[in-house]
């Protein structure tokens, strides 16, 4: 289960009264929008910190690279390790480099990795590699490591989105609610758009969809 990626107050500022819905039905739907988000999107978008007493763990691939379902933004000490944990061997800090840009445009936004140097390799196995540091899809938000201001937008607007025959014009305006039309009947003729328009999309929600893309792993990444 995901951490809620918006608070009650933020649904609440977006004009959803509490005679509209109780606190008990929004905090149920920001969960519910918040798992669905990370699940899609394959990525946490909280905090976590790892310490070498209890590391993530990771698959030693054989190769010299290994893809992250997170960005990680620090990292004290990778290394291999025995199966039961018990020994631990670190990785010399300049034998490996970290893939984890801030920047939506840089090519390792959305492929984060660690990358062995000099013809180094991970060795093989399950969960051999271990990792001490701070993981988590982030940005800094006045200073802090928060949320990303675009993921709390789409959560936001599925949140409200199951609200939105409660709001008024104003509210729904506001959020610019809408979703793709796939098809439509009128004056006794029926539309169809073709499916592949629409290939990809995670919601039917044009906002949603375009901001869920940016923070993915493109197909055939951390599959």
């Amino acid at each position: 289960m995901a951490d809620p990626l918006v608070t009650l107050a933020q649904v609440r500022a977006e004009g959803l009264t509490v005679a509209q819905a109780s606190d008990a039905k929004v905090t149920e739907a920001i969960q519910l929008a918040s798992d669905l988000v990370e699940r899609l999107c394959r990525t946490s978008f909280t905090t976590q910190t790892y310490t070498t007493a209890a590391p993530l763990l990771l698959n030693g691939t054989g190769h010299d690279t290994i893809w992250f379902d997170d960005r990680v933004r620090t990292v004290t000490e990778i290394g291999i390790q025995t199966a039961d944990g018990t020994q631990q061997t670190a990785y010399n800090a300049t034998s490996y480099r970290l893939f984890a840009s801030r920047t939506p445009s840089a090519r390792d936004f959305r492929n984060p990795k660690v990358q062995r140097l000099g013809a180094r390799t991970f060795r093989e196995g399950l969960l051999n590699v271990y990792l001490a540091g701070t993981v988590g899809t982030t940005e800094l938000v006045g200073g802090v490591e928060s949320v990303p201001l675009l993921i709390q937008r789409a959560v936001l607007i599925l949140v409200i989105q199951d609200f939105a025959w409660l709001l008024t014009d104003d509210a729904r305006q506001k959020m610019r609610l809408g979703r793709f039309v796939k098809s439509q009947t009128t004056e006794g003729h029926r539309y169809v758009l073709s499916d592949i328009a629409f290939s990809g999309a995670y919601s039917g929600i044009r906002e949603v969809d375009r901001i869920l893309r940016l923070y993915s792993p493109p197909l055939g990444v951390r599959a």
